[in-house]
């Protein structure tokens, strides 16, 4: 799945965030042969992976560490960052544009900005936080951006205390922030969200609740961003790779793919 180049935007608080979407064209397919290589230090929850073609660079999460990641491939560079003043966890990072070293994150139930040179240590604390899904003990787990610049992020319920590694079921939603900053309920009874992306045409949106072993497909409203005609996708073909690269994130001695959409998010923030 890949989109055409398209520009839109996007405001969390109205006169505080605004964004603007790049959205570039790129759909490759996997062939026999093709190996993984191994780029990253060992990583607690790796989540989040956002290539950035103005940077060359891959950007993801330590998702419990609170650390984000930068990758540059061609010098085989590679930074960590802890995230300042904050303890929880981190579940995505998007790079801002217009804004150098600015990146909106996934901040627990939350959404926030910080400030980082991609090289240092250290980021700044998150400024500007809001609050996406009030259920107690909750977290974000996944975000993207649709053509006209909403931000979709799912959420997932906490981990079971007597079984660790085990999540509460059907305790997440998926939730759009819309142009105004208002935040909408897309979906509920969602156990873990996962894997968001679009069509070429921009009619369908797929998605994944980890727990049900499915890619489920709906028609998407671009306008209104309403999901309808829930369904199963069965046509194959939804492994989604940017330019040559296929991002692997290992789980003991198992292997999943995270599907990477083609939507860029940037982020500009406003006045103070």
């Amino acid at each position: 799945m890949s989109a055409s180049n398209s520009t839109g935007f996007l405001s969390f608080f109205t006169q505080i965030w605004c964004c603007y979407l790049i959205i570039p064209t790129c759909s490759k397919t996997v062939e026999v042969g093709t190996t993984a290589e191994h780029v990253s230090p060992v990583l607690e929850l790796g989540e989040g992976p956002h290539w950035d073609p103005l940077t060359q660079s891959l950007y993801f999460v330590d998702l419990h560490r609170a650390r984000v990641n930068r990758y540059h491939p061609e010098t085989n560079g590679y930074f960590i960052a802890t995230i300042d003043d904050y303890e929880g966890d981190v579940s995505l990072i998007i790079p801002a544009e217009g804004k150098n070293n600015n990146f909106v994150v996934g901040l627990g139930p939350s959404i926030g900005i910080i400030e980082w040179d991609g090289r240092s240590n250290k980021t700044s604390r998150p400024k500007h936080v809001k609050l996406v899904d009030e259920t107690p003990g909750n977290r974000l787990n996944d975000g993207k951006a649709d053509a006209t610049g909403r931000l979709w992020v799912g959420s997932m319920g906490p981990e079971i205390k007597e079984s660790p590694g085990h999540y509460h079921k059907r305790r997440g939603s998926l939730y759009s922030v819309e142009l105004d900053g208002t935040v909408i309920k897309r979906l509920s009874n969602v156990s873990i969200s996962n894997g968001m992306a679009w069509s070429l045409d921009k009619k369908k949106f797929y998605y994944v609740d980890t727990y049900k072993f499915a890619v489920e497909a709906y028609d998407f409203d671009i306008v209104s961003g309403n999901l309808s005609k829930y369904m199963i996708a069965k046509n194959g073909n939804l492994i989604v790779i940017f330019d040559e690269w296929l991002i692997i994130f290992s789980y003991y001695s198992n292997y999943s793919t995270d599907s990477l959409n083609t939507i860029k998010n940037y982020i500009n923030k406003g006045n103070d």
